[in-house]
């Protein structure tokens, strides 16, 4: 997970105020993290890793800014954040139109 960590030259701030730097998988073998197969069985021990870690919403959050479309990120699959995303925008746009009656 080291090659993911921002350019500490780029960002000096970012280097010393990083929550990948806390994360429980730190210094954990990052193919363990992109399973070739979209079976959550295959993810389960990266999903292990991310229970109880401090930053998982964090690492979320990075997920989904980033639109990360694959590996586990913030405790969750690729199929898994979709589904939170769409239940997320299917309740804004209930709401919205909610509102607007």
């Amino acid at each position: 997970m080291s090659e993911l960590l921002p350019n500490a030259e780029a960002q000096p701030e970012a280097a010393t105020n990083n929550w990948r730097n806390e994360a429980n998988c730190l210094g954990s073998d990052p193919d363990m993290f992109f399973p070739e197969s979209k079976d959550r069985r295959y993810a389960e021990e990266a999903l292990k890793v991310c229970y109880g870690c401090e930053v998982k919403e964090d690492c979320l959050d990075h997920a989904i800014k980033n639109n990360e479309k694959y590996g586990v990120w913030g405790g969750m699959t690729p199929a898994e954040r979709d589904a939170r995303l769409r239940t997320r925008h299917n309740g804004q746009v209930r709401s919205r139109l909610h509102r607007n009656q």
